[in-house]
């Protein structure tokens, strides 16, 4: 299966915004666990557009399509 690389989120309500991938690029390139990067990766500068947003973190199935696609990057 191939899974698309996304730069932009573009999403139904609220703008459109960066960075999750970039914050998950800089822990997994210190080594920092899938698990640990969940917790740390801080999205509350988007909260004014998205109130579940309650402070740094987010779920770790979504950090582990993002470790993978930097692991691939880094093969080619």
């Amino acid at each position: 299966m191939t899974r698309a690389r996304f730069v932009d989120v573009i999403p139904g309500h609220g703008e459109a915004f960066k960075g999750k991938e970039r914050m998950a690029s800089g822990l997994h390139g210190q080594q920092v666990p899938e698990a640990d990067a969940a917790r740390r990766i801080d999205m509350t500068a988007h909260k004014t557009h998205f109130q579940t947003i309650a402070g740094p973190g987010v779920n770790v199935p979504a950090v582990s399509p993002l470790y993978d696609a930097i692991e691939r990057r880094a093969d080619q």
